[in-house]
């Protein structure tokens, strides 16, 4: 269940989360940050980062040796930062996005992001970046918050939003009929249309 993840990995009553490879363009420093700048003010919040480190050479430290090095070690914050930083098996994603109250995706840039359509499919929000790929599949206030990209405070303050003005998971099982195959099916035949709010 929910709740037994929840106290198997030490986690709090929110939770967010980081999944998948850590990569520089990832932009997980940025949410290390606002999480920083949030943790005094939501002492139950956690931040769980699902993801190996990858693409880095032997002598660069990773982003959770980074963090750690630069937390002291009585720093309240550093206990509420749980890092499963080794490869996750299929059957076991389905843990961490359960646990979740939102995915995090802080990216600096990208295409497209896997991720964001597991959250939907397991009916979880997204906050993410305002690039123009997560503009596309992000709708403010109905499937989860835009940040304005590479600003941790923006992050900071569209998390906060988030806690303050949730959104639900109906709404966003609603908002992902729009990438299901049937919609799909219906715009290559011409019989149906793609509206994304903005």
């Amino acid at each position: 269940s929910r709740e037994s993840i929840r106290q198997r990995l030490g986690l709090g009553k929110k939770v967010l989360l980081f999944f998948g490879f850590i990569r520089p363009y990832k932009g997980l420093d940025l949410l290390l940050k606002a999480f920083c700048e949030l943790s005094p003010k939501y002492k139950d919040l956690s931040l769980l980062i699902v993801g190996e480190q990858f693409g880095s050479s032997v002598d660069q430290l990773s982003e959770k040796e980074k963090f750690l090095k630069g937390c002291p070690s009585n720093d309240p914050v550093r206990g509420r930062v749980v890092w499963i930083d080794h490869y996750v098996a299929n059957e076991e994603v389905g843990h961490y996005f359960t646990v979740a109250d939102a995915l995090v995706a802080p990216y600096l840039s990208v295409t497209q992001s896997g991720p964001i359509q597991i959250a939907y499919a397991f009916d979880k929000p997204v906050i993410a970046s305002d690039l123009p790929a997560f503009r596309e599949c992000v709708s403010e206030g109905e499937s989860g918050y835009l940040f304005e990209t590479g600003n941790a405070s923006d992050l900071a303050k569209k998390i906060k939003l988030f806690f303050s003005k949730p959104v639900s998971s109906e709404n966003v099982k609603r908002f992902r009929k729009k990438f299901d195959w049937d919609t799909y099916a219906d715009l290559i035949l011409g019989t149906g249309t793609l509206t994304i709010k903005q």
